[in-house]
C-alpha cells in the first residue's frame, strides 16, 4: 500500500499454500485502492482463479499474450488502444497464480510495458 501511495513501484511475491488467505489479501488490497478512485488490474492464469478476483480476467486476455512465444515476443496491444491507456493509468497490477505461467509470458508483458 505504501508503494502505491508513494507511486514508487515495486514487485512483490506472495507465497502460501491453498487456504492461507491469498485471495482474501488480493480482494482487500483491490477494494482499498479502488475506494480512493484508483485503477487496479487483477489478472490470473486460469479462468476459475480470475473469477475470484474483483473484475478479474485471465492474463492472456488482459495483456493479449500470444500463444506462440519466443524470447523477444511482445503482447498484441496497440499503443493507441483503450487497453493501453488503461494499463498506463493503472496504479497496481495483481497477477494471481504467477508461478504457473511460462517465463516467456512474463517477458512478453515486460517487453510490452
Amino acid at each position: 500500500m505504501q508503494c502505491v501511495a508513494a507511486r514508487n513501484g515495486g514487485v512483490f511475491f506472495v507465497y502460501g499454500c491453498g487456504g492461507t488467505g491469498k485471495t482474501y489479501l488480493w480482494r482487500t488490497i483491490i477494494s482499498r485502492i479502488r475506494l480512493t478512485g484508483k485503477v487496479v488490474l487483477s489478472v490470473a492464469l486460469s479462468g476459475i482463479a480470475s473469477l475470484l478476483l474483483p473484475s478479474g480476467c485471465t492474463s492472456h486476455s488482459m495483456f493479449r499474450i500470444l500463444i506462440d512465444l519466443d524470447k523477444d515476443s511482445c503482447c498484441a496491444i496497440d499503443v493507441t488502444s483503450d487497453l493501453a491507456e488503461l494499463i498506463k493509468i493503472a496504479e497496481l497490477i495483481i497477477r494471481d497464480e504467477a508461478p504457473l505461467q511460462h517465463r516467456r509470458a512474463f517477458e512478453a508483458v515486460d517487453h510490452t510495458f
